[in-house]
């Protein structure tokens, strides 16, 4: 797999640190099902995922798919979920189009380019 991660758990929130390339958007949907299989291990709802360490390809069709693989491959507890994800600034095209169709999709999911930011917002918006 192009992308690995870890979780840590953290007092009212997980913490996953992620870090490769995106390979082919297979492995990219092999990712996120694990990622989710141990975010609902922890049992945490509020989510943030530090993905500055990966890299993504140009590729806006791949999103759209993802967005719509959550809808159709995972568990509706997921649009439970309050997950802030933290990317390179250099992809914000991409990544405002993939929060754009997962919260049409119902996902309560964010995009931030700031660590600092995306953690003060989930600890002062997220649900308590």
């Amino acid at each position: 797999m192009g992308i690995n991660f870890k979780a840590f758990p953290q007092e009212t929130y997980l913490y996953v640190k992620s870090e490769g390339k995106w390979g082919s958007l297979d492995e990219h949907k092999q990712y996120n099902l694990e990622m989710y299989q141990s975010i609902a291990r922890y049992q945490f709802n509020r989510i943030l995922v530090n993905e500055l360490d990966v890299v993504y390809p140009n590729n806006i069709l791949d999103l759209y798919e993802l967005a719509h693989f959550y809808d159709k491959e995972l568990p509706i507890e997921v649009q439970l979920l309050q997950l802030v994800l933290v990317v390179k600034e250099k992809y914000k095209q991409l990544a405002s189009f993939w929060e754009l169709v997962c919260q049409n999709l119902g996902y309560q999911f964010k995009v931030f380019y700031s660590l600092e930011e995306a953690r003060d917002w989930l600890l002062e918006k997220g649900p308590q």
